[in-house]
């Protein structure tokens, strides 16, 4: 089982630019209504649905790319994860995996990955 250490989203939805470090095994995330607290949580479903099936579909199941980036925002969704894969206990020294992904639109308004 991995263990992820830490998650940057950029202009998905509500989440312009953020960055969790030092993911513990039991994050408790905490703040008013309207701050991103659902999104950050479909931001994991999301990047998990482009990997079980595919961007296009992803998007699909949540509104079209205009519906999913961030407010007058232009660019691509990116998402970074970092992790450690578990051997037994220990986790400590194996060596930090990364995974990038950027999605954006062609010129056809169609999603393509940008950047893998």
């Amino acid at each position: 089982m991995p263990h992820i250490e830490q998650f940057t989203v950029k202009n998905y939805k509500v989440l312009r630019d953020i960055t969790m470090k030092d993911i513990q095994p039991l994050t408790v995330v905490l703040g008013p209504n309207g701050c991103g607290k659902t999104t950050l949580f479909d931001a994991f479903g999301f990047l998990a649905d482009c990997l079980q099936t595919n961007v296009k579909k992803a998007l699909e199941s949540r509104g079209r790319f205009r519906d999913t980036i961030s407010r007058g925002h232009r660019g691509p969704i990116t998402f970074e994860i970092r992790y450690r894969e578990r051997r037994g206990k220990y986790i400590l020294h194996n060596p930090i995996i990364t995974y990038h992904l950027e999605i954006e639109v062609d010129k056809s308004d169609n999603p393509v990955v940008k950047c893998e």
